[in-house]
């Protein structure tokens, strides 16, 4: 989908913080969560297969005003983050946050992507994600046939009016 492209933002790796982008068009909804490993998993149970198997399935949103089918899931490493730490700066803060950021896969961030098809565009979505992750916050921008809208979810807030 090409207005997707358009949502993805560099990420920046904050803890208790997520990006989640958001591009409907023709009835298909694509959603993507860039957040921080640690806030998505136990880090006793970190990785890929434990991220797969926390959210890569239906049910962390719900679409009130249109029929929507879940369709398809993905989690992979955000290679936007990555790149940012090609050149290991963290040897150059190795002794600031000894506890905190002990090594590069602290700093690991994934995204997760989930694919529904509806019957018509939906304007509003139920995120379903506080109750599963570490995450305080949700920034959130999302694409749609009347325009761009960017905003903040909370544990409290947790719907949008899509655009």
């Amino acid at each position: 989908m090409t207005a997707a492209i358009l949502l993805l933002a560099a990420a920046v790796h904050v803890h208790g913080q997520g990006q989640l982008d958001i591009a409907i068009e023709s009835g298909q909804v694509n959603l993507y969560l860039t957040a921080p490993e640690s806030d998505l998993v136990d880090t006793g149970n970190a990785g890929q297969a434990a991220l797969e198997t926390r959210f890569a399935r239906d049910g962390l949103f719900s679409f009130s005003d249109a029929s929507c089918r879940f369709d398809s899931s993905s989690v992979r490493p955000s290679t936007a983050f990555e790149s940012m730490w090609e050149d290991d700066p963290l040897e150059a803060h190795a002794d600031d946050n000894k506890d905190e950021h002990s090594t590069h896969e602290d700093h690991a961030d994934y995204q997760i992507s989930w694919t529904y098809e509806c019957a018509m565009d939906p304007v509003r979505v139920r995120v379903e994600l506080f109750q599963r992750t570490r995450l305080e916050r949700i920034r959130f921008q999302a694409l749609g046939a009347s325009g761009v809208l960017a905003g903040e979810l909370t544990p409290d807030s947790v719907e949008i009016e899509l655009p």
